[in-house]
């Protein structure tokens, strides 16, 4: 079961969602194959805290990364990535037992269909592709002679959903380009705004801005992969330095959990009790603590907190992949 916003859902969406906002709490689990998916937990954080829609919401940060290294992107096999991640979703509902999941990671969202847990899944679970897509296609709709330029992981664009559902949004294919990323993500929690990023990102942003129709109308930078946003200002420095006519940054990491806070519900309660944690069955390295924490506490500082105190939780799921 999927919920978006509400304008996409399904009749089954919308019940779900209706399900959710009576509540006067909310026990959410997030998770990315990284930390990305933290800034969406700082974003639901501040939400819970500034509308006051329930009196209690209670977060809950699951790393879904398998081992200390290579994650779902360094798979060869589609099997495995699907398979390992569709443990992961059912260890984290059974450990946790949210009341609903948000796949704030794209990488793990476009593999979200073929996840058999998801298909028969109780608990409502959100992914990523949508909120971007729906982004993107909004601000081309409404900027006619705009183009955008969708950077994202390697998984997220061979699997081809942003660009298919832009297709289906009749978004014509000349409006846009997909620029793959490798190993960005993880520059990225090492040190978002470092030179080396900056060296990455420059290099990405110029082969992008190479393959654009000729236009004259601004040039949008969609951040399809929730870690980029900590390193939106080197984007935005790089698109200026492209040559391009830049026309500002997308990132659907602050739609993602916008469904449940609608403007009906703001003020229901004089406060809002958030907590946050940070749960991982590998280690988190330091080194992305000391580099994404202070980013976090300038939208969250409790989800700062949550991930300089993180919990781990040994074999929480089953990953080995099988000798060949």
């Amino acid at each position: 079961m999927f919920f978006l916003d509400s304008c996409h859902a399904s009749a089954e969406t919308d019940a779900a969602l209706a399900g959710l906002l009576e509540s006067d709490s909310l026990r959410l689990v997030v998770t990315d194959s990284g930390f990305g998916g933290l800034s969406v937990a700082a974003d639901t954080a501040r939400r819970a805290e500034e509308s006051r829609a329930y009196r209690r919401v209670e977060l809950i940060f699951v790393n879904a990364l398998f081992r200390d290294r290579g994650g779902y992107n360094s798979l060869a096999a589609r099997e495995d990535k699907i398979r390992i991640f569709n443990a992961a979703l059912a260890a984290m509902a059974g450990h946790e037992a949210p009341d609903a999941l948000l796949v704030a990671c794209n990488t793990l969202s476009v593999l979200l269909p073929d996840c058999a847990f998801a298909r028969g899944s109780s608990v409502p679970i959100a992914g990523m592709v949508e909120p971007g897509v729906d982004l993107i296609a909004r601000v081309l709709e409404d900027n006619p002679g705009a183009a955008a330029i969708l950077f994202a992981t390697q998984t997220t664009v061979a699997e081809g959903s942003h660009h298919r559902g832009l297709l289906e949004r009749g978004i014509a294919g000349e409006r846009f380009v997909v620029q793959s990323c490798p190993d960005l993500a993880g520059q990225i929690e090492d040190d978002p705004l470092g030179p080396e990023t900056e060296r990455m990102i420059a290099s990405f942003v110029s082969d992008a801005a190479s393959k654009l129709a000729p236009s004259d109308g601004p040039v949008f930078a969609s951040l399809n992969c929730t870690h980029f946003g900590y390193s939106a200002e080197v984007w935005e420095r790089r698109m200026r330095a492209s040559g391009v006519p830049a026309g500002g940054l997308l990132n659907p990491n602050d739609r993602m959990a916008a469904p449940l806070f609608p403007a009906h519900l703001h003020g229901r309660f004089a406060q809002t009790d958030v907590t946050v944690r940070t749960v991982s069955m590998v280690d988190i390295p330091a080194t992305a603590v000391n580099a994404l924490a202070p980013v976090l506490a300038r939208t969250s500082p409790a989800t700062a907190r949550a991930m300089e105190n993180w919990e781990k939780v040994p074999g929480l799921f089953e990953w080995e992949i099988a000798a060949t």
